[in-house]
């Protein structure tokens, strides 16, 4: 029998060679509450080709050698795709990221959220966090990830990706490769294509206001007979080479078993870039600082904003009670059994269990222990997010 030297269920990942972005990340700034630092993002109106290597200002350093074939600032790039498969090509998701974690990611129906032992369970999709008008640092946003090889680079083995967080661009993507596979005849591994940028203007959801902002497609150069054409040459050279890329794609995709591949490895990167109120809990200074291992502590996604706790309720000054001394323990078990009044003992500081503010003490059946009080969620749950200038500009 013939010994197989491959080790078993290990997933293979095509080199990522660079990135494909139209973003990058500004000076550091001070949060107005003091509590960490972030990198406001920044748009560009050109595509940006880079390796995967950081500069000093935690940008990733442009390739130049690209460039120098595609200019200074170009608005687009011939691209190949490796697959016919849209979903193997551009693969999209509803994704929360908070410390450095992928902490909830879905497809529209169904997601997982992490627990805080590492496991995951499964809740409806999408919910409340990815709504436009949430706030909060653990907000979901859609994202999605295309994988091409840049014409004339003279490299094979390796692609470069191009992530966004942008609705207009997600759609817009998805809905050039329907159609360039319709017309072709199923096909898109092998066809010249070109990623653009083009200006679009839209209204905001949240504010109404009207902006211009720069989405990214994919599209053929030529009219459709010469797209059926360049697919029909495409079949051709399949048949001619004996070359199955039903075969091909069905072992990718047995191979990328988990559902959120390519959008946990890359946790904190995309954190950084995408969610920069999320990232700041990472930079926080002192024993606050969201730890960057292990589940956040946040609740569902089903449950949606945590609910006031007594620590997080306005403080309420309670009338301070006299307190009667000497009294035996008898006659305090027996006024706690009876009637819902506060006793003598039970007011703002009477019990040691419990802070000024704090709100009445809860009923003690044991007086001795401390009155235990639901712990405020961490400031990465809803609430207030980033406001003015710590919002997120979508790419």
């Amino acid at each position: 029998m013939e010994k197989n030297l491959t080790i078993k269920n290990l997933i293979p990942g095509l080199v990522e060679r660079g990135k494909i972005k139209i973003g990058i990340k500004g000076e550091w700034r001070d949060k107005r509450d003091g509590s960490g630092k972030y990198q406001l993002p920044q748009k560009l109106d050109h595509f940006v080709i880079t390796g995967s290597k950081r500069d000093d200002k935690n940008n990733f350093i442009k390739d130049e050698k690209i460039h120098e074939m595609l200019g200074e600032a170009p608005t687009e790039i011939p691209i190949y795709l490796l697959y016919n498969e849209i979903d193997l090509n551009f693969q999209t998701r509803y994704a929360c990221y908070t410390g450095a974690r992928l902490f909830c990611h879905g497809d529209g129906e169904k997601a997982h959220y992490l627990n805080k032992d590492n496991s995951r369970t499964e809740c409806g999709c999408p919910c409340n966090r990815q709504e436009p008008t949430y706030t909060g640092k653990d907000k979901c946003k859609i994202n999605g990830s295309l994988s091409c090889i840049i014409t004339g680079a003279d490299i094979v083995g390796g692609v470069w990706k191009f992530r966004t967080t942008s609705y207009n661009s997600v759609v817009q993507i998805l809905g050039s490769l329907s159609l360039i596979k319709r017309i072709s005849g199923g096909y898109l591994s092998g066809l010249p294509l070109f990623l653009t940028l083009r200006p679009k203007t839209v209204t905001s959801p949240t504010d109404g206001r009207v902006q211009t902002v720069y989405v990214v497609g994919v599209e053929f150069r030529g009219n459709m007979e010469a797209l059926q054409a360049a697919g029909y040459k495409r079949a051709l050279k399949d048949t001619t080479h004996n070359l199955r890329i039903d075969n091909i794609e069905t072992e990718a995709r047995r191979l990328i078993s988990s559902e959120a591949a390519g959008f946990e490895e890359t946790a904190a990167e995309v954190e950084d870039e995408f969610y920069p109120d999320a990232a700041a809990e990472r930079h926080k200074p002192g024993p606050g600082a969201q730890p960057e291992s292990g589940a956040p502590e946040l609740t569902s996604p089903e449950s949606g904003p945590p609910a006031e706790t007594d620590k997080t309720k306005p403080e309420k000054k309670q009338p301070e009670k006299k307190k009667t001394r000497g009294r035996p323990a008898k006659d305090k078990k027996h006024d706690q059994a009876t009637g819902p009044g506060p006793g003598p003992d039970q007011g703002t500081g009477g019990d040691p269990g419990q802070g000024p503010g704090s709100g009445p003490a809860p009923d003690l059946a044991q007086p001795e222990a401390p009155a235990e009080s639901a712990e405020a969620p961490p400031e990465s749950q809803g609430g207030q997010g980033g406001q003015g200038s710590e919002k997120l500009s979508l790419f």
